[in-house]
């Protein structure tokens, strides 16, 4: 019966055209976007320490790596979250060059230039081989380029795996 109702519907419809208005109700519970106005104070954030561990992770797995850094630098719950969660990067470029001041040397403004995402550590610092340690513990990387000069420390690391 709904089929043949269907049917003689349609049949009618194609006889007589009609216009058909269509609008759809809006939810007066969700605010337009046209009325969205941000008023927010400097304490006004996103409360991400009251999600879900799992959910933290997943929302740091998307931020960039200097981004990830920066809120790792901003209360010790961050530290730890950043320290822990996994991420994915396509390419990444580590250079390790001798520190001469304030300027970086050509190899490391070629990586700089030449790569989205790219690291410049200097030799001779205790940070580098844990820096390095660090990204493959915690990242799944696509490409990895390391640029570095042989050094004792260096090899070692490469080692332990």
């Amino acid at each position: 019966r709904l089929v043949s109702a269907a049917r003689q519907n349609a049949d009618n419809d194609e006889e007589e055209e009609k216009e058909v208005d269509m609008t759809m109700s809006l939810n007066p519970d969700i605010p337009s976007i046209d009325n969205l106005t941000i008023d927010g104070e400097y304490r006004d954030y996103f409360p991400i320490l009251a999600l879900p561990k799992h959910i933290q992770d997943l929302v740091f797995s998307f931020l960039p790596i200097m981004d990830r850094l920066a809120l790792a630098g901003v209360n010790k719950n961050l530290y730890k979250i950043e320290s822990e969660s996994k991420y994915y990067v396509e390419e990444l470029a580590i250079v390790e060059i001798p520190f001469i001041g304030a300027s970086l040397s050509p190899m490391a403004e070629y990586a700089v230039k030449n790569y989205k995402h790219s690291i410049v550590l200097f030799e001779n610092k205790s940070y580098s081989s844990d820096f390095i340690r660090r990204i493959a513990h915690n990242a799944s990387i696509g490409t990895l380029r390391i640029i570095a000069r042989d050094s004792h420390s260096q090899s070692n690391m490469n080692t332990s795996f």
